[in-house]
C-alpha cells in the first residue's frame, strides 16, 4: 500500500513496523488509474497488524 499510495516507506524496514497511515483508504480510482471513469472509487482494505497486510485482509474477505 505503501508503494502504491506513494507513502514514504522508512518506517517499513524498522522494529516495530510503524505504517505511514493507518486504516482504509477510500479515493477516487483516477488518483492512482487515470484511464479509470471519474466515478470510479477505489476501497483499499487496512491492515490489521504489523503480520498481517491488506492483502490477507482482502483475501479473507473475499472467501466470505
Amino acid at each position: 500500500i505503501h508503494l502504491l499510495m506513494g507513502y514514504p516507506c522508512e518506517g517499513l524496514g524498522k522494529v516495530p513496523f510503524i505504517p505511514y497511515k493507518k486504516g482504509e483508504i477510500y479515493i477516487p480510482g483516477r488518483e492512482i488509474f487515470p484511464a479509470l471513469d471519474n466515478r470510479t472509487m477505489l476501497y483499499i482494505y487496512p491492515g490489521i497488524s504489523a503480520f498481517v497486510g491488506a492483502d490477507i485482509v482482502a483475501g479473507i474477505c473475499a472467501l466470505h
